[in-house]
C-alpha cells in the first residue's frame, strides 16, 4: 500500500475537486479523545517509539504493531483508555471512568 501524504485531491469524473485528503483527515480525525481515534493514536505512538511507523496500519490485523528485536518478531496489542470521554463535551460525565486492562497472554 502506498503511503498517502496530504495534498492528494479528491476527484470526480476525471477532475480534481476543491478539497484534499488533508481536509478529510481534519474532518474525520481531529477529536483525539474519541474512543476510536484515541486507540489509533495510541497505536501510532507505540509504532513511532518502536521505529516501525513507516507503513500504514492494517485495521483488521491480529495485532496492532509488530517490530523486530535482535531477529525476534514482537507483536504488540495496544490498549488505551481515558478518565474522561469525548462525549463529555455533549453531556456532563459525573465522575472519571474506571480504567482497567486485562493483560493476560492471548493466542491470535
Amino acid at each position: 500500500m502506498d503511503v498517502l501524504r496530504d495534498a492528494e485531491p479528491f476527484r470526480a469524473s476525471g477532475a480534481d475537486l476543491d478539497f484534499t485528503l488533508l481536509d478529510y483527515w481534519r474532518w474525520s480525525g481531529s477529536d483525539l479523545l474519541d474512543n476510536t481515534e484515541r486507540g489509533v493514536l495510541a497505536e501510532f505512538l507505540v509504532a513511532k517509539a518502536l521505529g516501525v511507523a513507516d507503513e500504514p496500519r492494517i485495521e483488521w490485523a491480529a495485532y496492532d504493531v509488530s517490530a523486530s528485536f535482535g531477529g525476534t518478531e514482537v507483536k504488540v496489542e495496544v490498549k488505551s483508555a481515558a478518565w474522561y470521554q469525548s462525549w463529555d463535551k455533549h453531556q456532563d460525565q459525573a465522575s472519571p471512568s474506571d480504567i482497567r486492562f486485562d493483560i493476560a497472554p492471548r493466542k491470535w
